[in-house]
Formats: C-alpha cells, structure tokens, sequence
C-alpha cells in the first residue's frame, strides 16, 4: 500500500532528508516512524529543499512487513535454530558439560541474527521501493499548481 503524507523538513545532508511527519489516523499501521503522535522519517534527498520547508511524501507500507521480518523473526528463527542444533550436538557428543555447546551455539544464533538485521537493512535501504520519497515542496504556489495538474 502506498500512502502520502504532508510534513516539515527538519534537517538536509548530502543523501538523506529528514521529515517531521505530521500524524494522521492510520500512523499506528504504517510502521515507518514511532506511530500515533508525529514521527522522523528519512528520504532520499530531493533538490532545492531546506530545513523548514513543508514537503509531500510518498511512503510505501509493504516495507515495514520485510523490515519486520528482518528485525525480529529471521533473527529469533535463527536464534531457535542454533539454540537446537546445540542441544542435538551436545546429545550426539555425550560432552559432560552440554551447557557449553549449547552457549556457544546460542552465540553463534545471536550473531546469525544481528548479521540478518544489518544485512537485511541494507537490502532495504538500496530498494527505492521501499523507502520514502519526496513527492514535492508544498511552500511555492508553482508545486501547488504541478501537484494539482497531477492529479487531473
């Protein structure tokens, strides 16, 4: 699902912009900011904009499922899955203290799925499908005009 949203630039650097959302009934489904109150979303620099000035954002919401997916369930499947093959290996060995193949595993699990979330993250961050976009400026009567065209 694809929605757009009004808000303020709060601060520009060479690749990103940072937009001061402002909240609307359905924030707490979208996932991309804090949700309920106004949130900080970051998009792709888009030309001529500065800090204060009002923007329209595109946000597509099927990102927040993968980003999901890449924070918390790859990562704590992961987690089960080391955490076994520990336990199946401290079985198969008769190793007198299993508890020690079983944390190193569960080490090998935890590193598994922080590398699945930095991995997965930065899968996410080269797709401009899903990241937010700056659609236009909202302050000059000309975007106003284009942005009223575009919809006809």
């Amino acid at each position: 699902m694809i929605k757009e949203e009004t808000g303020t630039v709060i601060s520009v650097d060479k690749e990103y912009v940072a937009v001061r959302v402002d909240a609307a009934a359905e924030c707490s489904s979208c996932g991309m900011c804090s949700g309920g109150s106004s949130g900080n979303i970051s998009c792709s620099n888009y030309p001529g904009v500065k800090k204060g000035d009002r923007v329209k954002i595109r946000i597509n919401t099927s990102g927040g499922f993968l980003s999901a997916l890449f924070t918390f369930f790859l990562p704590a499947f992961l987690l089960v899955i080391f955490l076994s093959v520990g336990e199946v290996i401290a079985k198969e060995i008769k190793v007198s203290n299993a508890a020690t193949v079983k944390s190193v595993f569960l080490f090998f699990g935890l590193l598994a799925g922080g590398m699945s979330m930095y991995f997965g993250n930065m899968f996410l961050k080269k797709r401009p499908k899903y990241n937010p976009e700056i659609i236009c400026r909202m302050d000059s009567a000309d975007n106003k005009k284009k942005e009223l065209e575009g919809r006809r």
